[in-house]
């Protein structure tokens, strides 16, 4: 197989991935939390509280109010991140990486088991 073949086939195999069963649930799952206002507003807020909490991280206890922000934050994470729909969203997405892992394990394998010419093809070992 070359270069161009091998990415042909990846582009392949992407496109059969957006097919699977498992990309699907995550669509779903993100387009059923971004469709929620209440949902939408526990995530806007999180961003809010998170991105003030890394700026004042740095400089912690001299940070004006640090302790007051640090409450936001881990306040508004707590609450998205125990959210019903942001778990599910988690859940699937979890399941889908760990299959990619298991793809990537697999390809690897394989390639462990080939060598790369001078035209940039696979020749088995």
């Amino acid at each position: 197989m070359n270069q161009t073949e091998l990415i042909v086939e990846t582009y392949e195999i992407a496109d059969e991935l957006k097919q699977s069963i498992l990309y699907k649930d995550v669509i779903e799952a993100l387009d059923r939390l971004l469709s929620q206002e209440e949902t939408r507003n526990l995530i806007e807020t999180f961003n809010k509280y998170k991105a003030t909490y890394e700026e004042a991280l740095p400089m912690k206890k001299h940070y004006p109010g640090f302790k007051q922000i640090a409450q936001n934050f881990i306040e508004s994470k707590t609450k998205l991140y125990t959210h019903k729909d942001y778990i599910t969203y988690q859940q699937k997405l979890s399941t889908l990486n760990h299959a990619l892992e298991d793809f990537s394990d697999g390809l690897n394998e394989l390639l462990k088991s080939c060598y790369i010419d001078t035209v940039h093809s696979c020749k088995k070992v």
